[in-house]
């Protein structure tokens, strides 16, 4: 896997490794926040009933919120953190 190499080449310098786990502290966060969830579930539901431009409308402000969506064609979605929130840390 990707990851695992990354993280054995990650061995000599030192610096991805503590990277990622903040990242993922903060990503998990982000996602435990009452409004980050309501707005992914009502978004999602707004996909489902193919509301789409509704639904971009949260992913904006999701965006705003420095959390980026991904969508899926399988109807699934996948969040992230924008990258400049990341580097701030």
């Amino acid at each position: 896997m990707a990851k695992d190499y990354i993280f054995e080449i990650d061995n000599v310098f030192g610096f991805i490794k503590p990277l990622y786990d903040a990242y993922k502290k903060r990503l998990s966060g982000a996602l435990k926040n009452p409004k980050i969830k309501k707005l992914l579930e009502k978004r999602a539901k707004l996909r489902i009933e193919r509301q789409y431009e509704t639904a971009d409308k949260i992913r904006e402000k999701l965006l705003q919120e420095d959390i980026v969506v991904k969508d899926a064609a399988n109807g699934g979605f996948s969040v992230a953190l924008k990258i400049d929130r990341i580097l701030q840390s």
